[in-house]
């Protein structure tokens, strides 16, 4: 089975859908079996240690700290993002616009600026935030807002439940074109680049690891310009499990709560 499910937004997700039946298609011209249509759980976090995982869309700190034992990284979609390296992105930071004018020094400092965090288990909304003071730091929990996706911290700010927060960069860009809530909060600035989300196979499937490889560059330029475009899919990038080391270093989770 695949799951897909980290830009996996309303808006397109028919379009990973089709993207889906296109990888499917080549699968079983190799005569390999697997389920014809997306997972898409509630606990996204599911089936990344499922033994019959052929094809997952994983978080970059989850996979280094501990996806990684169980799965085969196979490599990252390019969302052409403005980065120096195909296949990276960044996080974006947004505050309420009236804070706009605020440093980062600030922003930390102000008791009654909260911040949303997706998961504290995510690289681009939460161990990003890292990168808003040059030493460890940790602020008191009344400051965290836990939203639960990045599409609910864009709401919280917008709503003013919270007034910081960092977004996934591919993200960012879809809810620009989706969410009317973008145009209530202002960008505050953007992160350093950092090693795209990784595409993922178990272990029991990782034998497949280089026909995978081969089929999702190649389903990626068969597609549909404007399916292409509406995902934002420029291509595929093999990487491997080095390219992530660098999440597990300062400044990625200077900041904490407590």
């Amino acid at each position: 089975f695949a799951a897909l499910q980290m830009y996996d937004h309303p808006e397109v997700s028919h379009v990973w859908d089709r993207f889906w039946s296109a990888i499917h298609a080549r699968l079983a011209r190799h005569g390999i079996r697997c389920d014809e249509e997306l997972r898409r759980p509630l606990d996204y976090h599911q089936p990344w240690s499922d033994p019959q995982l052929m094809l997952g869309h994983t978080c970059g700190w989850p996979f280094v700290s501990g996806v990684k034992h169980d799965n085969a990284i196979l490599g990252v979609l390019d969302f052409g993002l403005d980065t120096p390296r195909p296949g990276d992105y960044h996080s974006v930071f947004i505050v309420s616009p009236q804070l706009a004018g605020m440093s980062a020094a600030e922003l930390l400092a102000n008791p009654d600026v909260t911040i949303a965090v997706n998961s504290l288990h995510s690289q681009s909304g939460y161990r990003v935030l890292g990168e808003l003071t040059g030493e460890p730091l940790t602020l008191k929990k009344n400051r965290h807002f836990d939203s639960g996706g990045h599409r609910a911290s864009l709401r919280a700010v917008a709503d003013g439940h919270a007034q910081l927060a960092a977004l996934d960069g591919v993200t960012w860009e879809l809810l620009k074109r989706h969410d009317a809530n973008v145009a209530r909060v202002a960008e505050f600035g953007r992160s350093r680049p950092a090693p795209g989300l990784p595409l993922i196979c178990s272990n029991a499937n990782s034998v497949h690891a280089a026909l995978l490889q081969e089929i999702v560059a190649d389903a990626i330029s068969g597609m549909d310009a404007d399916d292409r475009e509406a995902l934002m899919l420029r291509g595929f990038v093999p990487a491997t499990e080095s390219r992530y080391d660098e999440l597990l270093l300062p400044p990625y989770g200077n900041l904490s709560f407590a």
